[in-house]
């Protein structure tokens, strides 16, 4: 079962602390983040994927998309801990 470990807000989304700090203290395997702009910018989705290690996944969802999927996270049969990070706080609210 698959469990949301830690939401964060931070506008710089992956960087130093997210990965020697967040990720190596809750042993994250999967980080999704959440930005409607970003889902659809393809070159920094790929930034973003250098900046973790290769064990990991990384799911960009829009907003609507993370509701919907983060929604069964519980009953998906893996075996993922989730890191979610979001730009903002609006983005809790949909």
């Amino acid at each position: 079962m698959s469990e949301i470990i830690v939401t964060r807000i931070d506008d710089r989304l992956i960087h130093g602390q997210v990965m020697t700090g967040w990720v190596k203290l809750h042993q994250i395997t999967n980080i999704v983040i959440c930005d409607n702009e970003l889902r659809n910018d393809d070159f920094m989705k790929s930034v973003l994927e250098m900046a973790i290690p290769s064990h990991m996944k990384l799911d960009v969802f829009d907003i609507e998309e993370a509701v919907e999927k983060l929604a069964t996270v519980d009953s998906d049969g893996a075996d993922n801990r989730i890191l979610i990070l979001t730009k903002g706080p609006s983005h809790y609210l949909s």
